[in-house]
């Protein structure tokens, strides 16, 4: 796992996600790059497909955006709470 106070460039984003970055945002880091969440939607020269790229590339070192992780964190309520259903 990476520190998430390493540049984002230890992500190796595609040109295209890096470029976007660097031309709309002052994100320098990975753990600035975590909490701009979904704004990058609205950024131009992202895409989905970008957005994805980004996604993909953070979850290779167990990152995620703030909006994903609270995704995960309510899937793994519902299970727990499925755990203890009978």
């Amino acid at each position: 796992m990476i520190d998430t106070k390493s540049p984002i460039s230890v992500l190796d984003l595609n040109t295209r996600a890096m470029n976007a970055i660097r031309r709309h945002t002052e994100i320098k880091t990975v753990e600035e790059l975590i909490s701009y969440d979904r704004e990058l939607l609205y950024l131009p020269e992202i895409a989905k497909v970008t957005f994805a790229h980004i996604q993909e590339k953070l979850a290779e070192h167990n990152l995620y955006l703030q909006s994903d992780k609270r995704k995960i964190e309510m899937k793994e309520d519902i299970l727990i709470g499925l755990c203890f259903v009978t």
